[in-house]
């Protein structure tokens, strides 16, 4: 069996569908997938991957801070857990399409979606 942490400074919500939408093309698979939310201090991504450690796991992750994704980076490569980032390329190539930094906020696209579920209620 395998030990997949889906790791995110938000809800893990996107990791974890990008991960389930993967996970279709491989049936005969046995995966254990542990969500880990609001991840945002580098003692959380230490815990994270000392638990990944000990049962040989590796990391999915949907970090939006660029300082938070190298601490992943260099702390799983430290410990020999990979780690695949989901968001750190999307970002970059969306940063050099629109010649803009990305704000690096955690969060943002639960409270956009909380904003607009809240909005339809009120017109409902």
């Amino acid at each position: 069996m395998f030990h997949i942490f889906v790791v995110s400074d938000g809800t893990g919500m996107t990791a974890k569908q990008a991960l389930d939408a993967a996970l279709t093309q491989f049936p005969d698979v046995k995966v254990n997938v542990r969500r880990i939310s609001e991840v945002r201090s580098e003692r959380q991504i230490y815990e994270v991957i000392q638990a990944a450690v000990q049962v040989g796991g590796f990391m999915v992750h949907t970090l939006v801070r660029e300082d938070m994704r190298e601490s992943m980076v260099r702390m799983g490569r430290l410990h020999n857990v990979v780690t695949i980032d989901l968001m750190g390329p999307l970002l970059s190539r969306l940063s050099y399409q629109f010649q803009n930094a990305p704000s690096g906020r955690p969060g943002l696209f639960h409270k956009l979606n909380d904003e607009y579920f809240r909005r339809i209620e009120t017109m409902e």
